[in-house]
């Protein structure tokens, strides 16, 4: 069954800022202690009680007033023994005391001022104690699980020291590498360079080539029309030949006519004149071998150009 109880409790020498809590045995107190307590409040009027209500199972329960000083935040407990309500009515207006020093000996325990009672002590402290040895227990295992990534973590930087050394071996090859294409590009240029060299010079030979072909082409052209022209003067030559050989005829015919005349005059004639006359006759003589050899040797290469032709 649950029923409200008013606590109310006069502390006259309280001051501004001071705050007044009650703490017990039960939940809806604390169980003694204070981040459990319940505050009491005052008002213009109500000084110096201070009073709460609180919603409680009807039941037997212990407790006391705590007065906190405004200065220093300092806990001041009621200095008597524990109150008790034994459900015989409401609860009385009680006097916060601080002159009684009545504490049993052995029942309560008082820590930095706090009081409460001994067997509460020694559970809360051997479940301290237990919450101690597993922290200890938790920081052990923690201190492996540290020591653990410790050790982890100098294999994972050595490895990466020598991931990193490997690396910057790797890169030196690399520039290594460049420096020797860079080389090798440079020389190709230059061979291109060269070869670039090489075609314009050859395209200027080509040039000069193909401007002397066309000049000797146009020599032969030249050298085939001369040749064509002389081919016509010597056909045209040669159908003068027998005109030619006729003439001779004639001539010599005129000659060996006239030979007899000639000598008789030149006999009747003595003197300079005889002599001169023989030697122009002489000269008409050989004139006249001259003229026959060259005839001669006029049909003879006739013959030979004509014969040429009917091998080709």
């Amino acid at each position: 069954m649950w029923v409200r109880h008013r606590f109310v409790v006069s502390v006259k020498d309280a001051k501004p800022g001071d705050r007044v809590f009650v703490v017990g045995s039960v939940g809806q107190l604390g169980h003694w202690k204070m981040h459990g307590a319940r505050e009491l409040k005052t008002q213009q009027g109500l000084f110096p009680k201070w009073q709460v209500e609180v919603e409680m199972e009807q039941a037997p329960f212990e407790y006391k007033y705590v007065w906190q000083h405004a200065k220093g935040g300092h806990l001041e407990w009621e200095n008597i023994t524990n109150r008790i309500y034994s459900l015989q009515g409401p609860l009385e207006v009680a006097e916060f005391n601080r002159n009684e020093s009545v504490t049993p000996a052995g029942s309560y325990v008082c820590f930095h001022g706090y009081y409460a009672h001994a067997e509460w002590a020694q559970q809360e402290f051997a479940s301290l104690k237990f919450e101690v040895s597993q922290l200890r227990d938790t920081m052990q295992m923690q201190a492996k699980d540290t020591e653990q990534w410790r050790t982890r973590y100098e294999e994972n930087v050595t490895c990466l020291e020598r991931q990193r050394a490997l690396m910057e071996e790797e890169k030196e090859e690399l520039r290594k590498q460049l420096v020797r294409q860079a080389r090798r590009i440079q020389d190709l240029e230059r061979e291109r360079d060269i070869r670039q060299e090489k075609e314009t010079q050859l395209e200027t030979r080509v040039v000069s080539l193909l401007d002397l072909l066309r000049t000797c082409q146009a020599d032969l052209e030249a050298q085939k029309r001369s040749t064509d022209r002389l081919r016509r003067d010597l056909s045209d030559f040669r159908a003068l030949v027998p005109e030619a050989e006729e003439l001779k005829m004639e001539i010599n015919e005129a000659l060996m006519q006239d030979m007899p005349k000639i000598v008789a005059s030149l006999v009747g004639e003595m003197g300079c004149n005889a002599a001169h006359t023989l030697t122009q006759t002489n000269a008409e003589q050989e004139a006249s071998s001259s003229w026959a050899l060259f005839w001669c040797e006029l049909g003879a290469g006739s013959r030979n150009e004509s014969n040429g032709k009917e091998e080709g």
